[in-house]
């Protein structure tokens, strides 16, 4: 099916791409709905074997690394808060563990920033594509000049927060924007498969709840950090 939706296009140059504003459905057929139930079985190994223990694994490891490593109640200093559990591995294990340690850390944040960089770009670009007619006039292959503006705009600013804010403060804001994104993403999600996939291939009815709890969810804990840390912004 993928080959049939196309794909974002290269900003200059290279092969002309399009991508369809409301995607593609398959015939339904006992045979295709026999092939959608085996992907689904890929889908549900994928997400509940690799990425939610994946997930787990990568959140408890750095901290217990650090309730390992970093002592108990020392001051650290925002911008250098990524050398001392280097520093702490050097000290127990010797010093060629803090540059392998740093360098992990790099790519790990490098890597998941990138993701980042263009995961948020990507999904407001199929919200845009998909809800607003305005953008259905568009020519298929016009998609590009939606994603490259979120993205040059997400960049940019990017750019000038590293010199406004600390870096504390610049993950709640990335953590808080990604919960209200998935608020969207869900809400749309749950519109769009209601409104343009078949009956037969549309999510059970428990997943749609999910995907309405999972937006109340977002909603609650992105406001409730608002309504904490707004007044000490503005204070």
């Amino acid at each position: 099916m993928s080959s049939l939706v196309g794909a974002i296009p290269s900003l200059i140059g290279g092969q002309e791409v399009t991508l369809s504003h409301i995607g593609k459905v398959f015939r339904i057929t006992p045979e295709s709905l026999e092939r959608f139930r085996e992907w689904w079985k890929y889908n549900r190994f994928e997400q509940y074997y690799i990425w939610v223990i994946g997930c787990f694994f990568g959140l408890a490891l750095p901290a217990m690394m650090t309730l390992e490593f970093v002592p108990a109640g020392q001051e650290i200093d925002q911008w250098s808060a990524a050398a001392f559990q280097a520093e702490g591995l050097a000290e127990k294990g010797g010093r060629i563990f803090w540059p392998l340690t740093l360098l992990c850390g790099f790519w790990v944040l490098f890597s998941s920033q990138l993701g980042g960089v263009d995961g948020i770009p990507r999904r407001y670009t199929d919200m845009i594509w998909t809800g607003f007619s305005s953008a259905r006039k568009l020519e298929e292959h016009n998609v590009k000049w939606i994603y490259y503006s979120i993205l040059a705009v997400y960049i940019l600013w990017g750019m000038i927060a590293l010199y406004l804010v600390q870096p504390f403060f610049m993950i709640l804001v990335s953590a808080t924007i990604g919960g209200y994104l998935l608020v969207i993403t869900a809400l749309h999600a749950l519109y769009v498969n209601r409104k343009f996939l078949p009956k037969e291939i549309q999510p059970p009815l428990w997943r749609q709840i999910g995907l309405v709890l999972c937006a109340v969810f977002y909603t609650i804990f992105g406001t409730l950090t608002i309504i904490q840390r707004l007044p000490l912004i503005l204070g």
